[in-house]
């Protein structure tokens, strides 16, 4: 493999990038981006096997990152003590919201690349994998609830499932169709609060409990 920092890998990257980000995945042509690049097809099959390889290659080091700052998320709060999680779940959440914001905008044309173009590589669930990680997490801190006594009701699954991947829908929306940095804040401040005491009314748990 050709040293990562060569000319011809940043070179075929960028065309890459626009390419997805113009056509899609799906509709992508390998030809045009060697083409617009100014490389051979051989010099191409020397860092990628497929167009799909270098998709992959676009994107996986931010949906891993995305992916593993969630399930650490998940665990640290796991190692509140259980009578303090109900106190400290409006703040956690908001934190790590942030966070998650911060690093989208910061990578933001590897995340609008698997928000839009996506389609027909292995990212296109990429939103609905959060939010399965969510309801993981959602799922702990129930049954971290139940057993430190709090009469909480357990949502119906699909109500629940509803619920997690339209808030996710909502946060990606500010990083499909980007706003000023401050902005996106507030609204995520806003949409942090309306599913935060959306979900505490909904099992029954008053909101600041």
């Amino acid at each position: 493999m050709p040293q990562e920092g060569s000319e011809t890998l940043k070179l075929i990257r960028r065309s890459a990038a626009a390419e997805f980000a113009a056509k899609g995945f799906r509709n992508a042509s390998l030809r045009a981006i060697v083409r617009n690049a100014g490389v051979t097809t051989g010099a191409f099959y020397g860092y990628f096997q497929s167009k799909e390889a270098l998709f992959d290659a676009l994107v996986r080091e931010q949906a891993e990152y995305m992916t593993a700052l969630l399930h650490k998320v998940g665990m640290t709060f796991s190692e509140i003590p259980k009578a303090e999680q109900p106190m400290q779940i409006g703040r956690f959440s908001s934190g790590y919201l942030m966070e998650m914001l911060d690093y989208a905008y910061e990578n933001l044309g590897a995340f609008q690349l698997i928000l839009r173009s996506s389609a027909g590589t292995r990212y296109e669930s990429f939103p609905e994998q959060l939010a399965e990680i969510q309801l993981e997490i959602m799922h702990r801190f129930t049954d971290s609830l139940c057993e430190s006594g709090y009469p909480v009701v357990r949502p119906d699954p699909c109500f629940e499932r509803l619920i997690v991947r339209g808030m996710y829908a909502s946060f990606f929306e500010l990083i499909i169709h980007p706003v000023k940095k401050e902005c996106a804040e507030r609204c995520l401040r806003s949409l942090h609060t309306f599913y935060t005491e959306g979900w505490a009314g909904t099992v029954g748990l008053e909101s600041g409990a």
